[in-house]
């Protein structure tokens, strides 16, 4: 099997080949999905990286509780019923667990990390493998691939976890890829945007870009895909119809985040972050962009503070995921480590918390007028979502990831680093609505 970079293909060695095929071919159904799952629990469909994108199921006042143990899920989604997610703890794993009794219908493993959210569109589970990881140091102002080991993008059956194509590329694919009319887009670590066929894994086209990605799932609006890169520090708008680019936005001397943050779109404004490292310390902000021509808005810096470092010695997760509520946008700063509540419109601090000074990549859950959001440590928090006040905190055994947790009915369902997936019901975590509600006023 060959990968592109630019217009040379590159030839990859017959080992390399043979033991991706032998990982592609190798499944474990523990259970038959049959008629064991609730078509009516979650999403029909997955789309992309912001699930709120798809339709949603009226879904019953489900509240159950359930642990998997077999790695840490990163981004779970729920799609009728069923519970699907990759680990990014060895050994690397797609799996499917059924919504309502946390039982695993399948588990299949894959050649490297899955930090991509499943895309799950007519019976097919796409996913993305890649590390963050470089096989050299990148130099600023100069391309650079990321990932190392072997990244690829794979489809799987729905149904039984079998795996349908496997397509091995240059750089890592930790974004979550975007599916629009019929075909499946993907950025990752190669400095490419990818046009392939969901049905046969084949590179249909190829546009350059001058940066690698690294965990800012591209969000699709009307046919243009945005997302933002580093090395250089762009951000991009692309025409998926026209297959090329509408604007590009230079942000000149940032050195993080902005490859890191999904951006969410609203109306004509784009959310996404930056970072900054100057003599006086690493500057966090939160940039709004025009959806139409890219310029900036605003820029609100939000303080300075130290780099968030992986186990592999490398700056990284150096984002929050932004979530936004009736004018108003939530997010938490691995940087300053604190959760805050931002005017839309301008940029203004409404509120600002310390949540016990501890890193927050995870998106604020937005739930009846409360936040749900997890930290570094690996505390649940419960936050009033009008004044910032802490209504509850609960210790869930390990840190949670860049992620956006999952809402089922009554049940929350997310991934920390512990490593295991947990489905828990709204009332272990949260306070009763009245309660937060007597608690703003």
């Amino acid at each position: 099997m060959g990968v592109q970079i630019g217009t040379a293909r590159i030839k990859w060695p017959w080992y390399s080949a043979a033991v991706a095929a032998l990982v592609a071919s190798i499944s474990w159904p523990l259970h038959n999905t049959g008629s064991v799952t609730d078509p009516a629990l979650g999403l029909t469909s997955s789309t992309m990286f912001r699930t709120h994108a798809a339709r949603a199921h009226h879904s019953p006042p489900l509240s159950v509780s359930w642990t998997y143990n077999g790695g840490a899920v990163m981004n779970p989604v729920v799609v009728r019923g069923v519970v699907y997610g990759g680990t990014v703890t060895n050994p690397y794993m797609v799996v499917a667990i059924n919504a309502t009794t946390g039982k695993i219908l399948w588990q299949t493993p894959v050649n490297n990390q899955v930090m991509t959210k499943p895309v799950v569109v007519g019976g097919k589970v796409f996913v993305g493998t890649g590390n963050s990881l470089f096989p050299s140091v990148p130099v600023p102002g100069h391309s650079a691939i990321r990932g190392t080991r072997s990244s690829s993008l794979i489809a799987l059956s729905a149904t039984t976890g079998h795996v349908l194509w496997q397509d091995n590329t240059v750089g890592e694919n930790m974004p979550t890829p975007v599916y629009w009319h019929g075909q499946l887009y993907s950025v990752g670590g190669s400095d490419q945007l990818l046009d392939v066929s969901p049905d046969t894994g084949h590179i249909v086209r190829e546009m350059p870009i001058a940066s690698y990605v690294s965990m800012a799932s591209p969000a699709l609006s009307g046919h243009t895909l945005y997302f933002g890169g580093a090395y250089p520090y762009d951000f991009y708008a692309v025409n998926l119809k026209k297959w090329d680019i509408t604007w590009k936005t230079r942000f000149v001397g940032v050195s993080g985040a902005l490859d890191d943050c999904p951006p969410l779109i609203v109306g004509q404004n784009i959310y996404t972050e930056t970072v900054r490292t100057t003599k006086s310390g690493n500057l966090f902000s939160v940039v709004d962009l025009n959806k139409t021509n890219g310029r900036i808005i605003w820029q609100k810096p939000l303080g300075t503070g130290p780099l968030p470092y992986s186990a592999s010695g490398r700056a990284s997760n150096e984002s929050g995921i932004p979530t936004y509520h009736k004018g108003i946008l939530y997010v938490g700063s691995p940087i300053t480590k604190s959760l805050y509540a931002l005017n839309a419109r301008g940029g203004q601090v409404i509120w600002q918390t310390p949540l016990n000074h501890q890193q927050i990549t995870q998106a604020p859950l937005f739930y009846h007028g409360q936040l749900l959001v997890g930290d570094g440590k690996g505390t649940l928090w419960d936050v009033n979502a009008k004044t910032g006040q802490v209504l509850n905190q609960s210790p869930q055994g390990g840190s949670f990831m860049p992620s956006e947790p999952q809402l089922l009915g009554h049940t929350l369902i997310f991934g920390t680093r512990s490593p295991s997936l947990t489905a828990i019901p709204l009332s272990t975590i949260a306070v009763p609505t009245s309660q937060a509600a007597s608690s703003a006023s």
